[in-house]
């Protein structure tokens, strides 16, 4: 990660902070099962002591770039950055 993707990553995340969950969470920003993410993904939450959780959430940042992460209360505990959509791949287009 070169450091000008960490001040755009810093800035998409600086804008949900005065959302809601209401507002934030859709089509664009979702909850993923865990079960959907590949299988790296799933190693590296047991390896974190996190295999227990159900879900994770993705923030998309652009058409490919996500942030994923897990919610426990009321915050995002941020667990990747996934710039070419892999942590849980998408059979859409432009995705």
């Amino acid at each position: 990660m070169k450091a000008t993707d960490l001040f755009d990553v810093l800035d998409k995340l600086t804008a949900f902070e005065s959302m809601t969950w209401a507002a934030i969470l859709g089509t664009d920003h979702h909850e993923i099962l865990v079960g959907s993410l590949c299988k790296e993904a799933q190693d590296r939450l047991a390896t974190l002591k996190l295999d227990d959780l159900d879900t994770v959430l993705s923030l998309r940042l652009t058409a490919l770039e996500r942030v994923i992460g897990y919610r426990q209360d009321g915050a995002v505990y941020l667990l990747w950055w996934d710039p070419r959509h892999e942590v849980c791949p998408s059979n859409l287009k432009y995705t």
